[in-house]
């Protein structure tokens, strides 16, 4: 009889192992993912979704979740390398940048740049935040070294 409750044991314990097979896990794409990931690991977001069921209503998740990433994304290392023609473009824009004095036409060369290498909407950013250009800029460096790297030039 105990072999027979050791040989039951071990099959429950094969088939819960069998079962617990690792999903990759989804990169967050911003905010709105990242506040999924912690409404379902707390359990709130089955609450919501039973209360809502029990009412016949939706609860606006999915569409609350694309608007949150949407407005806070995150910053991702972009796929997308330069174009000979950007490449050119950055270089000759970063020659002409000068310690802090950076001309309004530089700016646009930096945003319109920005907003096609990481695929978000253009926009200009206020020049009183020196610290979001300043970031822009280190950015469209790396990927003018990554095409560097990858074209080899001299």
């Amino acid at each position: 009889m105990e072999a027979h409750l050791k040989k039951m044991r071990e099959a429950k314990a094969k088939k819960a192992k069998a079962k617990k097979v690792d999903k990759p896990k989804k990169e967050s794409k911003g905010l709105g993912d990242t506040v999924e990931k912690v409404t379902k690991a707390t359990g709130i977001k089955k609450a919501v979704d039973k209360v809502f069921d029990a009412f016949g209503k939706d609860c606006g998740c999915d569409k609350r979740k694309e608007k949150l990433n949407k407005l806070f994304p995150y910053h991702r290392v972009p796929k997308l390398c330069m174009t000979k023609e950007q490449y050119q473009l950055w270089k000759a824009t970063r020659a002409g940048i000068v310690g802090i004095r950076v001309s309004g036409k530089q700016l646009d060369v930096i945003a319109q740049m920005h907003s096609i290498l990481w695929a978000h909407k253009y926009f200009r950013p206020c020049t009183c935040e020196p610290a979001t250009w300043k970031q822009w800029i280190d950015d469209l460096d790396k990927i003018q070294s990554t095409y560097e790297k990858e074209n080899v030039l001299s």
